[in-house]
């Protein structure tokens, strides 16, 4: 999860150009990604954000 938000955030590579190496995994849309992002953000970066 931390290396999918380094490249997004960090690395500004596009979830769609990552899904592509993912598809390899069955992942054959961004939305499984979206929601992990958004899952770990809610749980592990709440205090940041406070």
């Amino acid at each position: 999860m931390s290396h999918i938000m380094y490249e997004k955030y960090i690395g500004a590579l596009p979830l769609y150009r990552q899904k592509k190496g993912f598809g390899l995994l069955c992942v054959s849309s961004r939305t499984p990604i979206v929601s992990w992002i958004i899952t770990c953000s809610k749980k592990h970066l709440k205090s940041v954000y406070d």
